[in-house]
């Protein structure tokens, strides 16, 4: 199943036939993986591991 920027099965479906016919498709296709690759790329935060550790810093001193 895809989600716009990423690849994932519920854990329920999880089966070697279900993994192999969600991977294909990006094994085959380039362009699959570049666009997915941009999508994913628009959504990440440079700063996203010192954010976090600031905002437990923050809870483990309260």
């Amino acid at each position: 199943m895809y989600r716009s920027q990423a690849l994932f099965l519920l854990r329920d479906a999880v089966t070697s036939e279900a993994l192999r016919s969600a991977v294909a498709p990006l094994i085959t296709s380039p362009g699959e993986r570049q666009h997915m690759a941009q999508r994913a790329r628009s959504l990440g935060r440079p700063d996203a591991a010192d954010r976090l550790a600031e905002v437990l810093l923050d809870v483990a001193t309260s």
